[in-house]
């Protein structure tokens, strides 16, 4: 797996996604580009700023040296300053697109890349202290994590599908894995997550819509993307849908179910 061109609008998007969120154009866009490029680890930001947050919390900071500081920020301006799209006068468009120019979040995740980095430096190790490699690993490292098996449900989909799904209610976060659930048409249907928790609303929450690669009976593990928080899941249920998802959903085609029995 390697990382997308700095350049490239599919950086720009992926940094988006991990600090903003992405409306649904942007994520049809997103998953055309990493069709493109199959080789992108599109998980990379997700990553690196979950291992760099649990590294460091409860940490006491130690400044770094003044002189670097002020580099730091200068040259985080400067990189800011040249992604700025420039003015061309007398020329008024209907429409502005995104392609090409560097979005805020993209500009504040280089400099605050270069930054963190400068940081770690002069951040003392705390002895003992792992730090989890992705957050499927933040995950798995904490005491409440609840791993549930999934079942078939009524829809073919899941007839053969395999895994289970991990969640962390202290976390707010979790992961699905899957074997043998098969790659759809991402143009006519993608899967959805909904995690139902009764004591919040009867409504199910949205966990996120996913696709699944054609990658036979290879493990496939999915983030979990929760919309809103989620105090105590009694069950997760993966639906067929139309391409980004639905806000609400008709239940018309369910894949697989894990229901927990505490």
């Amino acid at each position: 797996m390697r990382l997308p061109a700095i350049e490239s609008r599919l950086a720009e998007l992926l940094a988006d996604r991990a600090l903003l969120g992405l409306n649904e154009p942007e994520s049809a866009e997103l998953r055309d580009l990493l069709r493109d490029e199959p080789g992108v680890d599109e998980w990379a930001l997700e990553r690196a700023a979950t291992a760099l947050f649990v590294g460091m919390a409860g940490l006491a900071l130690e400044a770094p040296p003044a002189s670097v500081r002020v580099r730091l920020e200068t040259a985080g301006d400067h990189f800011a300053a040249s992604r700025r799209p420039t003015t061309v006068a007398d020329q008024t468009p209907t429409v502005v697109s995104r392609v090409g120019r560097a979005s805020p979040a993209f500009a504040w995740l280089a400099a605050a890349a270069c930054l963190a980095l400068a940081a770690v430096a002069w951040w003392p190790a705390r002895p003992g202290a792992p730090i989890p490699a992705d957050p499927i690993a933040l995950v798995d490292a904490s005491a409440d994590a609840l791993s549930i098996a999934w079942a078939p449900g009524p829809d073919e989909t899941g007839k053969a599908a395999q895994g289970r799904v991990v969640w962390s209610d202290a976390s707010q976060a979790g992961y699905m894995e899957f074997r043998g659930l098969p790659s759809l048409d991402p143009a006519r249907w993608q899967y959805q997550l909904w995690i139902v928790d009764p004591a919040r609303d009867q409504r199910p929450v949205d966990g996120g819509v996913f696709d699944v690669p054609a990658s036979g009976e290879a493990l496939v593990r999915v983030p979990i993307d929760a919309k809103l928080r989620v105090d105590r899941p009694v069950a997760f249920v993966v639906t067929v849908e139309q391409p980004g998802g639905v806000v609400v959903s008709s239940q018309e085609r369910v894949a697989l179910i894990a229901a927990r029995s505490d």
